[in-house]
């Protein structure tokens, strides 16, 4: 039986049970090696910073080492700006080539700039079907095939109505899973269908990292009580564990 990868806060249990089920390069990384940036960790003791928080950086690190050598590999960005630019950025510097698909063009645009020669974009609606189909096929034409992704696409729901459930609208509801839940899986299964017809590269044929949300069970009730948010990002958890488990045997690695 592998043993389970420490981590620095409430995750352990969850991993060990069920998220890296799937995942032999990550059961093989040493026991110093913890998937939350251990900054956060002191700055959450000395107070300097929210329990939730978790660095751009941190989260990086996460998606490098779910991906093991990124030189030569071409990954799919969702996102744009914020985490999802540190990410597409960093992941040139290891080697890669980024595809970012986003809904505002001028930041995809940008984006796509600083990463020059290794880096591509189409700007697309991921709650759309089509529009995902096209972002996704785009990114095999430019480039031969999908290696990795990096779900980051996502929304705070609170200004379109999302809070206390007694309190959170329709409107919100829907606005925040149809942004968070329903654009990662359009992603999600546009890219299997590419993945699981091409050619592994070094053993594996592509990896999949959709963000989460601590908040998926951790709840915060002073600073975080958007529950819609927290709804979704509970059925990304799911979602992914599932996918992790249907989708090893085809070589194809989800994390979350």
């Amino acid at each position: 039986m592998s043993r389970a990868i420490p981590l620095v806060d409430a995750r352990k249990d969850f991993v060990a049970r069920s998220r890296f089920a799937s995942c032999d390069a990550l059961r093989n990384l040493p026991d110093s090696t913890v998937l939350r940036n251990r900054g956060d960790e002191s700055a959450r003791r000395d107070g300097r910073s929210h329990p939730h928080s978790q660095s751009p950086d941190g989260l990086v690190l996460q998606w490098c080492i779910r991906m093991g050598s990124l030189q030569g590999k071409i990954c799919l960005v969702t996102g744009s700006t914020g985490i999802a630019e540190a990410a597409a950025i960093k992941a040139v510097e290891e080697g890669a080539k980024v595809f970012v698909a986003s809904r505002t063009e001028s930041n995809c645009r940008a984006l796509a700039q600083k990463l020059g020669e290794h880096g591509a974009y189409r700007a697309a609606d991921l709650t759309e079907e089509g529009e995902v189909e096209a972002a996704v096929a785009a990114c095999v034409e430019e480039w031969g095939r999908i290696d990795g992704v990096f779900n980051v696409a996502g929304i705070s729901g609170r200004k379109f109505g999302d809070g206390p459930l007694h309190l959170c609208t329709v409107d919100g509801w829907d606005v925040t899973l149809d942004a968070n839940l329903k654009s990662m899986f359009l992603v999600c299964r546009a890219v299997l269908n590419r993945m699981m017809g091409q050619e592994e590269n070094r053993g594996i044929r592509g990896a999949i990292l959709n963000m989460g949300s601590v908040l998926s069970f951790a709840p915060e009730r002073t600073f975080f009580a958007s529950h819609a948010y927290a709804a979704s990002k509970g059925a990304i958890v799911s979602m992914s564990k599932a996918m992790a488990a249907y989708y090893a045997p085809q070589k194809i690695r989800v994390n979350v």
